[in-house]
């Protein structure tokens, strides 16, 4: 029987074994907007935007529009399923109190301290009937600068971000002296790309002991070890999130990108969690770049 973890794994391989990366899709200058503001995968009705790993398997489906409908939904407001459109998973995740922990033990069922749960989605393209329910969105007016100008933004209001120093021909960031190294913006084939592989290296940073104290940076891991491929599979959907949050495309900014592929593909296979686990980790560097404040009342 499939776990949750299987299920968004089989997604991820599957992409990878096409040839692909699925966290580099490559985001365009005419992100989808709302009043100005850009709008990410979300669920039509409750507005409420996908996070983590749900943001990465919606993000990998084919699609232009930012809206999904769970399969309750579709029912519910009368929809039509367009023939041979298939589902999107998404997860559910939780972690249980300690008194639904008690009483799982009590009733002899799983101690685990969390759980997930898979669910499917819809994208509003798959749909009929969901024309008239949809938000109006902003006509795309596609200025090269606005993107770029929204990438700086975030890394000049990061205000917990180490030094940056533009010297040199590598990108990389150090974590005993705590200092990003990244080539002049003038070497980069694109500004997009310098905007993309900065994002990678400061979420690496993010994992500092005076950050988020994240064990797959602090920890030593040897070149290719599961450690360092989680890491780096952290950096890489973590600048993915922050390129959709700015609405700008990055193209692939690995070195040596069939290496780092087909190590991670065996990594993955061997171990199921390793997407989720990581797609989780990214999500919490991106909210601390963002200084991004939560309600947890």
């Amino acid at each position: 029987m499939s776990t949750v973890y299987d299920i968004v794994t089989e997604q991820i391989v599957n992409a990878l074994e096409k040839g692909t990366v699925p966290w580099k899709k490559p985001w365009t200058t005419g992100c989808p907007m709302i009043n100005g503001q850009p709008v990410l995968n979300q669920n039509l009705f409750t507005k409420k935007a996908y996070r983590g790993v749900n943001m990465l398997l919606t993000s990998l489906a084919p699609f232009a529009s930012p809206f999904w409908v769970p399969k309750g939904e579709i029912k519910k407001r009368n929809l039509t399923i367009k023939e041979g459109e298939s589902y999107t998973p998404i997860v559910y995740f939780k972690w249980r109190s300690k008194e639904e922990l008690a009483k799982a033990t009590a009733a002899g069922e799983s101690k685990a301290p969390c759980f997930l749960r898979f669910f499917q989605v819809w994208n509003s393209d798959q749909l009929e009937g969901v024309e008239d329910l949809l938000p109006k969105l902003d006509e795309v007016e596609v200025q090269d600068n606005k993107p770029i100008d929204a990438a700086s933004v975030v890394v000049k209001n990061y205000s917990k971000k180490p030094k940056i120093d533009h010297v040199g021909d590598q990108a990389c960031y150090n974590v005993m002296s705590d200092l990003i190294k990244m080539p002049a913006l003038e070497a980069f084939f694109t500004p997009e790309a310098y905007h993309g592989t900065l994002f990678h290296e400061l979420v690496h940073a993010t994992g500092h002991k005076k950050r988020l104290s994240r064990d797959t940076l602090v920890d030593y891991a040897p070149f290719g070890s599961q450690t360092y491929s989680k890491e780096e599979l952290v950096a890489e959907i973590g600048s993915c999130f922050l390129c959709a949050t700015v609405g700008i495309e990055t193209p692939q900014t690995f070195e040596n990108s069939a290496a780092y592929i087909s190590g991670w593909l065996e990594k993955i296979k061997k171990d199921s969690r390793l997407i989720v686990s990581a797609a989780q980790q990214a999500q919490k560097a991106v909210d601390h770049i963002l200084e991004t404040k939560f309600d947890n009342k």
